[in-house]
């Protein structure tokens, strides 16, 4: 069996495995500095125009700034040959998605847990005067013991950014969308 590739690092972290890819970037499963375990999002380069990045930019801000049980933590940012990256904190478990595929329907006192604990992760986005605006499975992280963490702030909005998404520009999941949103029009909690 020949060796496992040589780990890379980007900036301060050593990457083990790459735990998610999509159209604009990766996210790999990664140690930092002391060797805790983290998450890094990395923009791939090429892959992203202006917006993209400035909304990338704006995920990281919103995320170091705000600290809530319900919403994954940041711990660093930086920029990587010119590829901005996000560390967060690293959930044990999978997402929200990868739990009703293996287990199916929750019980309802088990579902209604988690649903109480997206709402509080939310209220604390709402009480800081943000938007999510792409609330779906993918997004809902649950780790091992069961505690819900909201994740992907890239579409995150509120009174004190700029908009940055055109008008009538639809940024997100159809299926997932308020009203609103899916007719171009301001979001609100």
């Amino acid at each position: 069996m020949p060796a496992p590739p040589a780990p890379r690092a980007i900036g301060p972290y050593t990457l083990e495995a790459e735990l998610g890819r999509g159209g604009m970037g990766v996210v790999y499963a990664a140690r930092g500095p002391a060797g805790a375990a983290v998450a890094l999002k990395l923009l791939l380069p090429g892959a992203c125009g202006p917006g993209d990045v400035a909304r990338f930019t704006r995920e990281a801000r919103v995320l170091a700034t705000l600290r809530h049980p319900n919403l994954v933590a940041c711990l660093g940012v930086g920029d990587y040959v010119g590829s901005p990256y996000l560390a967060m904190e690293r959930v044990d478990g999978g997402t929200l998605r990868e739990l009703l595929a293996a287990r199916g329907r929750l019980p309802p006192d088990e579902a209604v847990a988690l649903a109480l604990q997206v709402a509080r992760g939310l209220a604390a986005l709402h009480g800081a005067g943000l938007v999510h605006r792409d609330v779906k499975p993918e997004n809902v992280l649950v780790t091992a013991g069961g505690v819900a963490k909201l994740s992907d702030l890239g579409l995150v909005t509120g009174l004190d950014f700029s908009r940055l998404t055109a008008t009538r520009e639809l940024l997100g999941t159809p299926s997932y969308m308020a009203p609103e949103q899916a007719c171009g029009e301001p979001t609100s909690p």
